[in-house]
């Protein structure tokens, strides 16, 4: 079976993360993936395809933003790019077209319909403006075989309705093996941090609500004021994001908050996982996040917000704990819970692993992928 995994976004995220943890190890089923995906922005997503040996092919596709420069060149490009696809994959003959990235990624399903190839549309979020939707709802209806789905809260967002067309819920998945506390080393620097040390990680962006981690640690900064305490905010920071990262900063200059740490992007972010004691998500809109699933697997108890699908596998004074997005007074609560505490965090963390393991372990998702692909070839 061959697969084309398209997405039109270059700047790397969760998507392209799920891409890389599925394409190579469903080849040793038979099913070969080539991922096609834009020249801009794209650089670090190229090195990983390369270094993981996963076949594909850049071609000059352009995605939506608000920009207005960004915009205008989707719009007057559209047309021009989905024929450009249209010759690719009718050319290299293609059995399914796997269009990931969200709602939005229209191209590659009309691509896909214009070269008489079945698609699949994945979709990971459960945020999106109103037209967007509404778009989706038009294109989808007409020209879509069938849907992947991260999460029970994504297949609410846009299948608030029955419909007549399959729909597969497919979580990300998390490689246990890979993700183990037992065979890295903690991070140096994390290490050169005396007491509890808090982690977040994600891309800098607003729908991660970092602003709310940080009230929090301000209130746990007050009443901990002899006790060590450490927040680490490890996430790239596209150009995009730079005035709401320089708002971070100035929240943690004005709280007068030294302990606040932005580390930056990491290659590899199990290093930083083992040296740290908590993890937090303080997001105000997610899908299904793959950043709490790794760091459960590594052992770490989770405070998240209820957004997506964390309640699922975040589960109540089993693996941590569950607050609602914005509510920074009573994530401040539960650190303070795990804070005075060491051993329900070495309990909470244990009891996390093995959720992983017995729910999102990459050889159980491959197998929902791999039924996904057959059905839709069948119907």
């Amino acid at each position: 079976m061959k697969i084309a995994n398209i997405i039109e976004e270059g700047r790397f995220g969760g998507p392209h993360e799920r891409i890389i943890q599925i394409s190579l190890p469903l080849s040793r089923y038979g099913i070969h993936t080539t991922v096609i995906y834009p020249i801009l922005d794209s650089s670090f997503f190229s090195s990983k395809l390369r270094m993981n040996n996963i076949f594909s092919k850049q071609l000059p596709l352009s995605h939506l933003s608000k920009d207005v420069y960004n915009l205008l060149r989707f719009i007057l490009s559209f047309a021009y790019e989905t024929i450009i696809l249209y010759k690719f994959i009718k050319t290299h003959k293609f059995d399914i077209i796997h269009c990931s990235g969200g709602s939005w990624q229209y191209k590659g399903i009309l691509a896909s319909r214009l070269a008489g190839i079945k698609n699949i549309w994945e979709l990971n979020d459960t945020k999106q403006p109103v037209f967007i939707k509404i778009l989706f709802r038009v294109i989808s209806s007409l020209f879509a075989n069938g849907y992947i789905v991260v999460g029970d809260r994504v297949h609410k967002y846009y299948f608030k309705k029955k419909i007549h067309k399959p729909v597969y819920n497919i979580p990300s998945p998390v490689d246990a093996h890979f993700f183990s506390p037992d065979i890295v080393t903690s991070d140096k620097y994390i290490d050169t941090l005396h007491g509890i040390k808090i982690i977040s990680i994600g891309n800098i962006s607003p729908v991660k609500g970092f602003e709310y981690l940080i009230f929090a640690f301000q209130i746990l900064a007050q009443k901990f004021q002899h006790q060590d305490i450490h927040l680490i905010i490890v996430g790239n920071c596209f150009d995009s994001q730079k005035k709401y990262m320089l708002k971070l900063k100035n929240f943690k200059d004005n709280f007068k908050l030294a302990n606040i740490h932005f580390y930056g992007y990491s290659k590899d972010v199990r290093p930083l996982l083992k040296a740290s004691d908590i993890y937090v998500c303080s997001s105000i809109a997610e899908a299904s996040s793959i950043s709490i699933r790794e760091a459960m697997s590594m052992k770490k108890p989770v405070i998240a917000t209820d957004v997506g699908d964390n309640n699922q596998f975040v589960i109540e004074n089993q693996t941590g704990y569950i607050v609602n997005a914005y509510n920074y007074e009573l994530m401040a609560a539960k650190l303070d819970i795990l804070i005075h505490n060491s051993e329900l965090r070495c309990q909470l963390g244990k009891n996390a692993r093995q959720i992983i393991v017995d729910n999102y372990h990459i050889t159980k998702i491959l197998q929902l992928q791999i039924e996904a692909y057959q059905n839709i070839l069948s119907k």
